[in-house]
């Protein structure tokens, strides 16, 4: 034990969540030579995980004050779990906002970038955490170029390391039953299902106006909608005005979505941005055919890794699925009478995959063999390099 290389992965939680998802495939595949424990700020566990966790003990508090105090507890209380269990390494998974990004432990620090959108919009913090830190790991190609067009100054300290998927447990685990429920909506139907929390930046709004175009042309297609936030009053209002009540299903969260990404007959991705969309290579893994919207970033390195071009008009069918042009945030977001060429684009391309079997078999196929290449056994290795 006592010559072993430490690691402290900080996240949130161990919530439902790509972040801590992919804290967790990589504690699971590091060597044992290197000793890992999982650090929480707050004790939510939804995801099994067998190893080490350590809690930093605090609960969340209402109100920015009080915010801001426990900010500062944690900081502290963090700093004595480094002394305490002498990491040789700390890589932090949190938001940009988080103070604890930017202090020193005096061990390696490593920060990571996961959100396109957001480091656009906070891209000047980013730079003082990387300026801070050891190293900055990007999960897509795309945030580290723009990163470092930005910031020249810090690009030795630049990274991209793509997310690691368990490929043989989730092929497992598509071999399970879904709910009765689901299989009583989908008897029979074309189905599409997309994964997601219920927030403004995962875009379901344009989904579901995407969709009525869809129910308009198809009478036997079908929505199903795995996830659950502090969007669900609007959407469910928006469900009703636009008179889908009987063809959207709302799942809510399931920690095992695989069974049901299976058994859909088309996967939609429609963000506004993305990191490196873990989401999407779980659905090619289940060899269900895609349609993402060609947001940055993630979508065009996933499914057009040699041609990751703008889309500015339409759909285009990719190597590995279907990029569809970007929706547009703006005032009209939620009004169910506005719709524009990209809700019919992205219409578009999912009648395309359901109307084609030919095509959804071949990109189902195709779509599997991608997710390959997402094993932990190449990717660890880069991980074992940025941690030592």
């Amino acid at each position: 034990m006592g010559n072993k290389f430490k690691l402290g992965i900080l996240v949130n939680s161990l919530n439902f969540g790509g972040n801590e998802r992919s804290a967790i495939n990589i504690a699971k595949h590091l060597p044992e030579n290197i000793e890992v424990s999982i650090i929480v700020q707050e004790n939510i566990d939804s995801i099994p995980f067998d190893g080490r966790v350590i809690s930093l003990n605090l609960s969340c508090r209402e109100g920015y004050a009080a915010k801001a105090v426990n900010s500062i507890r944690r900081l502290h209380r963090l700093k004595k779990i480094v002394r305490k269990e002498k990491f040789d390494c700390l890589f932090i998974i949190l938001p940009v906002s988080n103070i604890i990004n930017y202090a020193k432990y005096g061990c390696k620090k490593i920060v990571s970038c996961r959100e396109y959108g957001d480091l656009v919009v906070h891209s000047k913090f980013y730079r003082q955490m990387a300026a801070s830190s050891d190293c900055i790991v990007f999960n897509s190609l795309q945030q580290q170029l723009y990163f470092q067009k930005k910031y020249p100054a810090l690009k030795s300290k630049c990274k991209t390391v793509y997310n690691i998927l368990d490929i043989d447990n989730i092929v497992s685990m598509t071999k399970e039953q879904p709910e009765q429920k689901f299989l009583d909506f989908t008897k029979d139907k074309k189905t599409i299902i997309s994964v997601g929390r219920f927030a403004e930046q995962k875009a379901f709004c344009h989904l579901l106006k995407s969709f009525k175009l869809i129910s308009m042309k198809d009478e036997n297609a079908r929505l199903v909608m795995l996830g659950d936030g502090e969007l669900r009053n609007k959407i469910e209002n928006l469900i009703h005005q636009l008179k889908l009540d009987d063809k959207v299903l709302l799942m809510g969260f399931q920690k095992e979505l695989y069974k049901y990404v299976a058994n859909a007959d088309v996967f939609v991705l429609p963000s506004y941005s993305e990191g490196f969309p873990n989401v999407l290579i779980e659905a090619l893994a289940c060899g269900t055919p895609v349609v993402a919207v060609n947001c940055p970033s993630g979508p065009a390195e996933i499914l057009s890794p040699d041609n990751p071009h703008k889309i500015k008009h339409g759909f285009r069918i990719s190597e590995y699925g279907i990029r569809s042009m970007e929706f547009t945030r703006d005032e009209n977001a939620w009004n169910y009478r506005s719709f524009d060429e990209a809700h019919k684009s992205f219409a578009n391309a999912v009648l395309t995959l359901l109307q084609n079997e030919n095509l959804r078999n071949e990109l189902g196929r195709k779509g599997r063999q991608r997710a390959e290449s997402f094993r932990a056994e190449p990717i660890i290795r880069e991980w074992e390099k940025i941690f030592r």
